[in-house]
Parts: structure tokens; sequence; C-alpha cells
């Protein structure tokens, strides 16, 4: 069961909603990118988005007035809180084996 409840939220969360891109930063960059990634408390994916967004429709901004999109860190916080009060516990070992339980 937790296998299957883990490849849903994966296919629900990357493959369904998002294209996977690869980009190739300059280190400087790379750096900046992750300083903010932490700062924000979000993934550096969120980060890029975020700007794309930004740059490629500056109007659409977010401002302190406009609640902001839910980030996916957000959403799989919110995921496991609704499995919490479902009484779902995943294996013990999660921790250790994720890629074997995303991957097999």
């Amino acid at each position: 069961m937790p296998l299957k409840v883990l490849t849903l939220v994966y296919i629900i969360m990357y493959t369904s909603n998002m294209i996977r891109t690869q980009l190739y930063l300059p280190q400087q960059q790379h750096d900046r990118l992750k300083a903010l990634a932490l700062k924000q408390r979000t993934s550096m994916s969120s980060v890029v988005r975020q700007l794309v967004d930004e740059k490629i429709d500056p109007d659409a901004q977010t401002s302190s007035s406009t609640p902001r999109k839910m980030g996916s860190g957000q959403w799989l916080l919110d995921q496991a809180k609704l499995a919490e009060n479902i009484g779902f516990h995943g294996p013990k070992d999660l921790a250790s084996k994720v890629d074997e339980y995303l991957y097999g």
C-alpha cells in the first residue's frame, strides 16, 4: 500500500503537472539561486518557475496583498497532513529508502 500511495503522489505532483526541464547554470548563478531558495524555504525549481513567470508576465507578479500560489513543498506537506489525519502511516524506513520506494 505505501508504495502505491507514494507512486500516486509522485505521478500527480510531477508528471501530470510539470514538464521536466534541465538547465545549465554558471556556478555563481546556481549558488545565488540556491541561496534564494533557502531564504524562501522552497525548492530551486519553485524559484525558477516564479522568476520565469515574473519575467514573462510582469503584470501577474504576486504582491503582498495577493496570495501566493502554493509551492510544491507546501503541497506535499498538506498531503502528508491529510494522510496523517486519516491515520495513514508510511513505512518506517521511508527516509533511508525513498529512492527504492519511488523508482523501484
